[in-house]
C-alpha cells in the first residue's frame, strides 16, 4: 500500500494526503501466491521460518499479480478488515491504513453528481461505472470510521438504485421495481445512465439489507416481499458428483436474477441478511410474510450444512463442467460448466474463500444484541 519508490508508479495511483500523512496506493483485486518472484524468507519470534511473498506497492502486472484490477469493493472489504482488527488488538497504524483506503477511495473515485456514490474501478485500468454492490460496501466501511459524509455518499447512490430503470437503448428493458438496479454504465466519468441487461445483483439485495443501507421503511419491505416470494433469485441444484446416495438437492441464490444454479457465496450472505432482518426488522409484519422468509431461510441455511459436512467446505458452485462446457451456454446439462452468473462468466465447482467464509458464518449465525 505505501510504496518507497514512486519513480515506476504513474501519478494518477498515487493518493497523497491521506490521514496518515503517508502516500499510498489502492490494491490490486488478485495477487499471484504461487510466483517465487520476490519472495522473502521471514524469521518469527519462536524460531520458525515462513516463505512471503513480498509485492511492491503499486504493481499491478504479472508475475506477482494475477489480476490488476483496482476494484473499489475490494478495497473497501480490506480496509474493514483493518478496521476490524484496530478495534480487536487496539492498535491504530491498522485503522490508519483503513481511513488512507478509504481517503484514496474517494479521491480517485467519488461522485459528485445527483446519483453520488464511488466509481467500481480505478486507475490503471480505470472503470466509469457504478457498482450497487461496491457501494453497500462503501457505506458499511464509512459507518465503521464514522465518516458521515463518505457514507452518506454511498447511501445515496444505493437509495437512487431501487426500482430498475428502462429504456435508454441499454440493452434489455426488464423492469424490476421493487428490486434495486446493478448500477450505472461506464461510457463516461460518473455516468448517469442505468445499467440495461444484467438483471438483479443478489448480493445487492441481501448486503443491502445487512448493512442497512436503505432507511426508507416502504422501499425495504417491497424489496424484501419481492426477494423472498419471487422465483427470480433462486434456484435448485442436486448434487450429483457428491457421491451420495440419493444426491442431495440444495436451494440457494443465484448470482443475479438471469443466472442459472446456485453460488453459495451469494446463499450465505442470504441466510445472513434475511436472519438479521428477521430479528431486527420484521416486527409487526404479517405472519405469511415471516413464513415464507423462515421457508427460505431455512432451505439455504440446511443446504449450506449440508456442504460443510460433505466436504468440510463450501464450493462456490456445485455444478460440474468447466469453461468449455460454459461456453456452449446449455444451462440444462448435466455439467454445465458451474452456476452462470447471468453477466457472460460462470463460477465453478471449486473452494473459494467467499463462499466458504460466509459458509462458516452463515450455519450457526445469530444476530448480535443491539443494546
Amino acid at each position: 500500500m505505501y510504496p518507497t519508490d514512486f519513480k515506476n508508479i504513474y501519478p494518477e495511483q498515487l493518493y497523497g494526503g491521506a490521514p496518515s500523512g503517508r502516500t499510498l496506493t489502492l490494491l490490486a483485486a488478485a495477487y499471484e501466491c504461487d510466483t517465487e518472484a520476490r519472495s522473502v524468507v521471514t524469521e518469527r519470534g519462536d524460531g520458525t521460518t515462513v516463505l512471503e511473498l513480498e509485492v511492491a506497492a503499486g504493481t499491478y502486472a504479472l508475475p506477482q499479480v494475477f489480476d490488476g484490477g483496482v476494484d473499489s469493493g475490494n478495497n473497501a472489504w480490506a480496509a474493514m478488515a483493518f478496521a476490524h482488527y484496530a478495534a480487536e488488538s487496539g492498535k491504530g497504524c491498522f485503522r490508519a491504513a483503513a481511513e488512507d483506503l478509504l481517503h484514496a477511495l474517494g479521491m480517485g473515485g467519488a461522485c459528485l453528481d445527483d446519483l453520488g456514490g464511488f466509481l467500481g474501478r480505478l486507475p490503471p485500468a480505470r472503470g466509469h461505472q457504478r457498482s450497487l454492490e461496491h457501494n453497500i460496501d462503501l457505506f458499511a466501511l464509512s459507518g465503521m470510521l464514522q465518516k458521515w459524509d463518505s457514507q452518506e455518499r454511498a447511501r445515496k447512490f444505493v437509495k437512487s438504485m431501487y426500482g430498475k430503470k428502462q429504456g435508454d437503448g441499454w440493452g434489455s428493458r426488464d423492469d424490476y421495481p421493487d428490486a434495486y438496479n446493478v448500477g450505472t454504465i461506464g461510457a463516461d466519468v460518473c455516468d448517469g445512465r442505468f445499467a440495461q441487461g444484467d438483471g438483479v445483483p443478489a448480493d445487492g439485495q441481501f448486503w443491502n439489507l445487512l448493512a442497512e443501507v436503505d432507511n426508507h421503511a416502504d422501499r425495504v419491505g417491497k424489496s424484501v416481499s419481492w426477494v423472498i416470494y419471487s422465483d427470480w433469485l433462486w434456484d435448485f441444484d442436486q448434487d450429483s458428483l457428491s457421491g451420495l446416495s440419493p444426491a442431495p438437492t440444495l436451494h440457494g441464490a443465484r448470482f443475479t436474477s438471469k443466472g442459472f444454479g446456485i453460488q453459495f457465496e451469494e446463499t450465505a450472505g442470504a441466510v445472513i441478511a434475511l436472519n438479521h432482518f428477521l430479528h431486527f426488522r420484521a416486527s409487526g409484519s404479517e405472519e405469511g410474510f415471516k413464513k415464507q422468509m423462515k421457508l427460505r431461510l431455512n432451505a439455504s441455511r440446511t443446504s449450506l450444512r449440508t456442504l460443510l459436512k460433505t466436504y468440510g467446505a463450501v464450493p462456490a458452485s456445485v455444478r460440474g463442467g468447466n469453461g468449455d462446457a460454459y461456453n456452449e451456454r446449455n444451462a440444462y446439462a448435466a455439467d454445465p460448466g458451474g452456476s452462470d452468473t447471468g453477466m457472460g462468466a460462470s463460477v465453478e465447482r471449486w473452494g473459494a474463500p467467499a463462499p466458504g467464509r460466509g459458509g462458516a458464518w452463515a450455519p450457526q449465525w445469530s444476530p448480535p444484541r443491539r443494546d
